[in-house]
């Protein structure tokens, strides 16, 4: 099986402030290469579809904008790979 991650895409879309839950459409799925980019979505039937056919790993951002919507108990399980967190704001969030 191939590799699909679930990370940001860029910059942030809202003001920044802690609280904010940050859009779907600033998260998408991608190869490693990067030949392959996917629109996140968080339904339980969209992460079961990616999980059959990609090893998915899930960077920090991603794992906590799946806490942010409460979608972490769709992907998680479904997930081979958690990439290690390397903000100190996720680490804390985590423990």
């Amino acid at each position: 099986m191939n590799a699909l991650m679930c990370h940001d895409r860029g910059p942030a879309l809202t003001a920044g402030h802690e609280d904010d839950m940050e859009e779907d459409s600033k998260f998408e799925w991608t190869t490693p290469d990067e030949g392959l980019r996917l629109p996140f979505e968080r339904s339980r039937k969209a992460a079961v579809s990616l999980a059959v056919q990609w090893d998915l790993c899930i960077s920090g951002d991603g794992l906590h904008h799946l806490q942010q919507i409460g979608a972490e108990a769709d992907y998680i399980p479904l997930t081979q790979v958690l990439q290690r967190v390397a903000l100190p704001l996720h680490a804390d969030r985590f423990r």
